[in-house]
């Protein structure tokens, strides 16, 4: 706890948390500074540095400590460096489980499966990929930023394709802040 505490003073904006993420010590604090690890191996939440299992799957986790935290970190464990890709499916189940924003991590990589994760509206945390250039930054900024326009494409077509004469019909709700929004 006074670790915690000392890290928050220090300027920390969120801390992750794992082994000692429970509802009592995480109560502690502004859930809204807590992230909380979701370690998995073998479909179970492991802790004390991956070496002892709880029993506990990962949505029951999230299930459990969803309103004590803002996100949560999944990483499957077992994968951790090997670029193999994450366990989607699982992914899928927390997505079901919690309204929280996930962040994956282990396996992860390739574009395609950094792409994959951004369409399930889950984020990525990227290493051994970064470290061996299996991924290059601004190869992966460039399919995101194509991933982002062709989302708000799809909801706004009639911006390319319009009968001439055609009045607009009335613009959904934009996906990005106005113009009159930006700083001057």
């Amino acid at each position: 706890h006074e670790r915690a505490q000392r890290l928050l003073r220090a300027g920390a904006r969120k801390l992750i948390v794992g082994t000692r993420a429970t509802p009592a010590f995480l109560g502690r604090y502004d859930r809204d500074r807590l992230v909380v690890a979701l370690d998995a191996r073998d479909g179970q939440v492991v802790v004390e540095g991956w070496q002892s299992g709880t029993g506990v799957s990962p949505v029951e986790r999230a299930r459990e400590l969803q309103a004590h935290c803002s996100e949560f970190l999944y990483t499957v464990v077992e994968a951790q460096g090997s670029l193999s890709g994450n366990d989607l499916e699982a992914i899928d189940g927390l997505l079901q489980a919690t309204t929280n924003p996930i962040v994956a991590a282990g396996g992860i990589g390739t574009i395609e499966q950094v792409v994959e994760l951004a369409d399930k509206g889950v984020s990525s945390q990227l290493s051994m990929a970064i470290y061996t250039g299996a991924i290059d930054l601004t190869d992966l900024f460039i399919a995101l930023l194509l991933q982002r326009l062709l989302l708000l494409l799809r909801h706004r077509p009639w911006h390319l394709v319009r009968p001439a004469g055609q009045p607009s019909p009335p613009s959904p709700p934009s996906l990005l802040p106005s113009p009159s929004s930006y700083p001057a």
